[in-house]
């Protein structure tokens, strides 16, 4: 039975809220790794892997952790081609077979653009398409079964950060020579000479994925035309940085918070015991890594599980909700945000505190009295006090999902 093809969106119909922008260089560490993912671990793996926080799988798992978090992954077809580690030329194919078109006058001259982004889309997704290439194809695979979504980042878009570059690229160079600016770039490099100049005019360059510090400012404000964060290569975060902006993104900025509310506070309190903290993986990802060892079986079949779980459905639905308040920029938007994000820190807080992450999530303390029994009440109360836990019948799902992450 034929695999149902990916789903590409327009530009205009990408789902702000629940959605996220992914570059070329994340789907190509992706694809390659996916086998390794897709295989059962046992503890002593799942340790070495957590106690080596530069493991060669830490890119791939970024971008899953994402996945858990958001309803679509998005890339865009031209980052997929530039990333490309084949050594066919898909964007030189493409070229070539648009202007076979125009030749023969099947297509108009106008929108070279769109024209190209719908050859590449045509030659990336369809199965008929490259059927014996290996890579295309585990992409597709890929793509259908953790519903990745392709789409083509408008000409206009390229155009607003060309002319960004020209007048801030030679800034931030100047402003800052220690720093190696060129040294910034993902993939194989490939030489496309003068072909994306047709499709981008001037801006024709930032086209291509590989591209470092320039590209990254070509995914932000790709972002920020989309209203939708980023799930950008670990290695472009150091751009990030130095570039010193950001997306709004609103997993980030809870994942940020849970660290300072629950992981610094546990890791110095292990600290004044003489013990050392050494896992360095962000929460979510070490738990996927740590329950397939637990478990012996597969990262990829952990996090599908995760993520069909009602209480991942119901933080979804929570940083949708967070996600849309930030970007709303209206004083009532930011408000909601504040109250939805003081809400986490304040019971993140207790479970760093008390170290029990259940509390407040799936169950109340409250202590027993003792002072009421007749005759030896004052003698009990001198005695210690007990601790109940009540249990709480209407949990809320999205602070199970936050609080399972530092569950064993």
């Amino acid at each position: 039975m034929q695999q149902p093809a990916p789903v590409f969106l327009e530009w205009a119909e990408l789902p702000y809220s629940d959605a996220a922008l992914t570059d070329g260089s994340s789907i190509r560490e992706l694809a390659q790794q996916f086998s390794i993912l897709s295989t059962p671990l046992s503890s002593e793996i799942a340790r070495k892997i957590l106690n080596y926080p530069g493991h060669s799988l830490f890119p791939a798992l970024s971008l899953l952790e994402r996945w858990l978090v958001v309803n679509t992954i998005i890339v865009d077809v031209l980052a997929v081609a530039s990333s490309y580690p084949g050594r066919r030329d898909l964007i030189h194919e493409a070229q070539r077979e648009l202007y076979e078109r125009r030749r023969n006058a099947l297509d108009p001259l106008e929108d070279s653009h769109g024209a190209l982004a719908q050859i590449l889309r045509r030659k990336i997704l369809d199965d008929a398409c490259y059927p014996r290439d290996g890579w295309l194809t585990d992409l597709r695979g890929i793509a259908t079964e953790l519903s990745v979504a392709f789409t083509a980042i408008p000409r206009d878009v390229f155009l607003r950060c060309f002319d960004l570059l020209s007048r801030s690229s030679q800034v931030m160079r100047t402003a800052r020579p220690d720093i190696a600016w060129g040294t910034y770039g993902f993939g194989d490099y490939k030489h496309y000479g003068e072909a994306l100049q047709t499709y981008y005019g001037d801006a024709g360059q930032l086209a291509r994925s590989h591209l470092g510090v320039e590209r990254t400012l070509v995914y932000y404000e790709a972002a920020a035309a989309a209203r939708i964060p980023l799930a950008l290569h670990p290695e472009r975060l150091e751009e990030v940085e130095m570039i010193n902006q950001a997306a709004c993104d609103a997993y980030g900025i809870v994942r940020d918070l849970l660290r300072k509310s629950v992981e610094e506070p546990v890791r110095k309190q292990l600290e004044s015991l003489g013990l050392e903290s050494t896992v360095e993986w962000p929460a979510l990802v070490a738990k996927l890594v740590a329950e397939a060892g637990k478990q012996r079986t597969s990262i990829i079949e952990i996090a599908r599980e995760l993520k069909d779980s009602p209480a991942a459905a119901s933080f979804r639905n929570w940083l949708s909700d967070l996600q849309e308040c930030l970007g709303e920029g209206t004083a009532g938007g930011k408000v909601e945000a504040l109250r939805m994000l003081q809400e986490v820190q304040t019971i993140a807080s207790r479970w760093a505190k008390e170290l029990d992450v259940g509390l407040g999530v799936r169950h109340r303390r409250r202590q027993l009295r003792l002072a009421w029994v007749p005759r030896i009440g004052g003698l009990l109360e001198l005695l210690e006090t007990k601790d109940l836990k009540d249990p709480i019948l209407n949990r809320k799902g999205y602070l199970t999902f936050m609080s399972s992450w530092y569950e064993r």
